[in-house]
Order: C-alpha cells, then sequence, then structure tokens
C-alpha cells in the first residue's frame, strides 16, 4: 500500500467524527437528551472535540508528528476550534439550538486535552526508545 493512500485512510476518522458533530448539530434541542448535571452540555464537547483531535492528530504524517510536534499540536487546536465556530454557525440555524462561545470554549479545551495526551505519550515514547 502506499504511502499517500495510507496517509488519505488515516483522514477516514477525522470525517467520520465531523460527521458526528454535524449529524449532532442539526437535531434540534427539543430531541436531544443530556444527562441531568450540570453543564453536561459543555462535558459532551469537551469528549466529542476530544475524539476529533484525537483523530486529527493520528491523521498528521509520522514525518510531520516527530520533526514537529509542537506544530502540530498548534495545528490540531486550530482546526478543532475553527470546526467548532463552524458548528456553532451551523447551530444558529437549527430550531431549539443557540450558539455559544462557551461551546467553543469547551471544544478548545477538549482538543487542548487530547493534545496533552498525545504529547506525554510522545514524550514517553522517545524516553523509552
Amino acid at each position: 500500500m502506499s504511502s499517500s493512500f495510507y496517509n488519505a485512510l488515516k483522514l477516514v476518522p477525522v470525517i467520520a467524527v465531523m460527521g458526528i458533530i454535524f449529524f449532532l448539530s442539526q437535531m434540534p434541542g427539543s430531541e436531544i437528551d443530556l444527562p441531568g448535571f450540570a453543564h453536561s452540555d459543555l462535558v459532551a464537547h469537551m469528549i466529542i472535540y476530544a475524539t476529533l483531535g484525537a483523530t486529527i492528530l493520528y491523521a498528521w504524517s509520522d514525518r510531520l508528528k516527530n520533526n514537529t510536534p509542537l506544530k502540530i499540536v498548534l495545528s490540531t487546536i486550530i482546526v478543532c476550534f475553527l470546526y467548532g465556530v463552524s458548528d456553532e454557525f451551523h447551530q444558529s440555524f437549527v430550531p431549539g439550538r443557540c450558539v455559544s462561545a462557551m461551546d467553543i470554549c469547551a471544544d478548545i479545551v477538549g482538543a487542548m486535552v487530547a493534545c496533552v495526551v498525545w504529547w506525554f505519550v510522545c514524550k514517553k515514547s522517545y524516553v523509552n526508545k
């Protein structure tokens, strides 16, 4: 299998998670059943954007991850932020949904969690080599 085909296949999880986010965002507010604890919507945002961040990190080429890890982290957070902004814009057209800066903040926090975990896993693997 060629490396470019392999790299293209690594985008499939990213597209799948983005599709799930889009699907959930198009649901009217009355159809969403979140747990009853405070700020459960923000926790949901953090979890799904941590998942998106992890799939984006996975999709980067190994060469880039090895040579420019800080750029990879920053780029991943920026991609998640931009997708979060587009998600909030999309939600502004859905009945019972509204745009929330707190949701975008939760998206960024989720992406940052994925990046921090990835950073420490990579550092540990380099130390063990």
